[in-house]
């Protein structure tokens, strides 16, 4: 697993030796690893306390065993978190105080992480914030007495910057029958003071979003606006720092004054995939309240902030926050909580109740147009403006604009609701939408192996019952049977050549991939190409033998190294012909006959179908020492090594 850039490394831990079923252990903190982050007058210190025996005491409860760790002289932080290694079978209570002035807080719990993406490298509880403190002490208690492994408690002064000042509201234009509700004001993370060398690097997206999943970040609720954007910073830097994670795990993090701070990089109007509820990260926004929910009320402005960022979301991918969504194979609302989908009390009782109203809220906000300031029309005089306004302008279907016209490749794109136009010097404005729109993104669009696209998406076209772009480059096509299948390459100028293949193979099943013999092939419903030495096609009956083969029969018969070809054997008989790198399929009679190893050498050498033998009648059968195969004048059989001809 790779090692997030600037991660410290933490000291050497030594843990007590336990000897009782019930054990107290009084651990004193090792010296600390310390990470200090600037960004701007903004300075992020991150303490990381390995755990060390210093004393041990009995304490009776069960098989149940509870180390306790003190540190009372600690640099002054306001969030905390342990974790301990992620291969660790422990499976610990953790509970904490923290001293602020002098006097010990009560002992609360935090709670472990119900978010762990594939790049982490510790396991832990969420960050907790608790205000400006100066000593902590924590206690991890297992059930089973089972001791927890490299224990370590990091402490996060994020520093202090001036208060950030939200960017300003983004507006659609309202269009007939459909609304895209604005982009809030958000709070960047240049702004709230990310330093972006902590992160791994660009963030996955996935195709789409399909929920919003709710959460608290727990904590004291205490804080003020201005300290805000430190909770965030502290948040990031246990997330990345401690935990191993690519950067913070959520998408979006509200706080009690309804400011709004982008979460996880990439943008807030992409699908970012976050880290905030595992199997449920995928094809979701993960939206955090800031404070423990299950305690206080949860104000009335940060829930209507949290409405806004959902409906924007929503908005753009046209989804209704009332109905239901399968993912991960559970059936949720679109506006879930965290405790919805896993194990967790996240995000707090008060939140929880709310659900319903936030459902209820983001649809009014997706139905009804702000009175901000619409984004700017697209201009008549580009060429994306033209055919825009050609079909209609924000009444057509592709409605109003979301962004400006933007810059890619030597050409230009702009983005609609449910539509994507680009336009080049090469190529008039054309538009993708669906999922075909999402595959082109995911191929990196004008600037990827595709181009610019060619045409607008075309129904029944490669074939009827599909429908599909063509770009500079490629296609994309799109169908029930196949999926969305880009074709590239030298496969796409075979395809492309050649309408009676088309019309042959159908659509494509796949995508091109290296095959089991070292070379790229592409599966297509009725047919797949092959690259050995030049473009190869296997279609009809031999592909429809071929391809129900096991992988080793296939390897086995091998790939063609030519088309298919109509002969006439030295008796008449016509037959296609597919000659392949370790056989010869023939198909006569409406049969499929495979001549393969000795038996083909000799039928070759024999003059093939055009020697005295003519075609075979069926294919190799076992016999004693060997194999055997009818032609039309004759038999090969192969036996014990040696291969014997036989012709009338």
């Amino acid at each position: 697993m790779t090692t997030p850039p600037n991660r410290p490394r933490r000291a050497q831990t030594c843990l007590v030796a336990v000897t009782a079923t019930a054990l107290t252990a009084t651990i004193a903190l090792s010296a600390p690893v310390v990470a200090d982050a600037e960004t701007g007058s903004t300075r992020t210190t991150v303490v990381e306390e390995a755990l060390s025996t210093s004393a041990v005491s009995t304490r009776s409860a069960g098989a149940a065993r509870t180390w306790t760790y003190r540190d009372s002289s600690t640099k002054p932080f306001t969030t905390l978190g342990v974790s301990w290694a992620a291969d660790a079978t422990a499976d610990p209570t953790v509970e904490f105080r923290t001293r602020t002035d002098g006097r010990w807080t009560a002992w609360s719990t935090a709670a472990e992480t119900a978010a762990t993406p594939a790049e982490a490298e510790r396991s832990g509880t969420d960050p907790v914030y608790v205000g400006e403190s100066d000593g902590v002490e924590v206690r991890l208690t297992t059930s089973s007495g089972e001791q927890v492994v490299d224990p370590t408690v990091t402490l996060i002064d994020p520093g202090s910057a001036p208060t950030p000042a939200p960017a300003a509201t983004m507006s659609t234009r309202a269009s007939a029958g459909a609304y895209k509700p604005p982009r809030p004001a958000l709070i960047t993370r240049a702004q709230w003071g990310a330093d972006e060398s902590w992160r791994c690097g660009t963030n996955r997206l996935t195709s789409t979003v399909q929920a919003a999943i709710v959460h608290h970040t727990a904590g004291v609720n205490s804080y003020t606006k201005a300290e805000s954007a430190g909770i965030v910073r502290g948040i990031y830097a246990y997330h990345t720092k401690t935990l191993g994670w690519c950067d913070v795990g959520y998408n979006v993090l509200v706080d009690k004054y309804g400011q709004i701070f982008e979460g996880r990089a990439g943008g807030l109007d992409k699908p970012v995939l976050g880290a905030h509820a595992t199997s449920w990260n995928t094809d979701t926004v993960g939206v955090s309240f800031m404070g423990n929910y299950e305690t206080a009320a949860a104000p009335a402005v940060m829930l209507e902030a949290g409405a806004q960022v959902i409906a924007y979301k929503f908005g753009i991918y046209g989804r209704d926050p009332k109905s239901r969504v399968t993912l991960a194979g559970k059936t949720i609302y679109r506006i879930s909580g965290h405790g919805d989908v896993m194990q967790t009390a996240c995000p707090g009782v008060n939140v929880r109740s709310k659900l319903s109203w936030m459902r209820d809220r983001v649809a009014t906000l997706m139905k009804t147009p702000t009175t901000t300031s619409p984004a700017p029309a697209t201009p008549a005089t580009t060429a994306i403006g033209q055919r825009w306004q050609s079909l209609g302008g924000g009444s057509s279907y592709l409605g109003w604009p979301i962004d400006v016209e933007k810059k890619i490749g030597d050409g230009t794109w702009r983005e609609f609701r449910a539509y994507d136009m680009f336009d080049s010097p090469r190529t008039d404005p054309f538009w993708t939408t669906g999922s075909i729109r999402t595959r082109y993104r995911a191929l990196g669009t004008a600037t990827g192996v595709l181009g610019f696209p060619t045409s607008d998406q075309r129904s029944g076209w490669p074939v009827s019952g599909a429908s599909g772009n063509t770009f500079e480059k490629g296609a994309i096509v799109s169908s029930k049977t196949g999926g969305t299948r880009a074709i590239t390459g030298a496969f796409w100028t075979t395809y492309s050549a050649d309408s009676g293949l088309r019309s042959r193979i159908s659509v494509p099943w796949s995508e091109a991939k290296v095959s089991g013999f070292g070379t790229l092939s592409q599966t297509f419903k009725y047919g797949r190409l092959f690259e050995n030495k030049g473009i190869k096609v296997m279609e009809g009956q031999i592909y429809a033998h071929w391809s129900k083969q096991s992988t080793s029969t296939k390897l086995a018969l091998g790939q063609p190294s030519a088309n298919a070809v109509s002969v006439t054997s030295s008796t008449g008989t016509k037959a296609t012909l597919q000659t392949l790198t370790k056989s010869t399929y023939v198909v006569s009679g409406g049969k499929v006959k495979v001549v393969k190893g000795g038996v083909l050498t000799a039928w070759k050498g024999f003059g093939g179908e055009k020697g005295k033998l003519g075609l075979p009648t069926g294919d190799q059968t076992t016999v004693s020492g060997g194999v055997k195969q009818n032609f039309e004048k004759g038999s090969i059989s192969v036996v014990n090594g040696e291969t014997i001809i036989r012709y009338r």
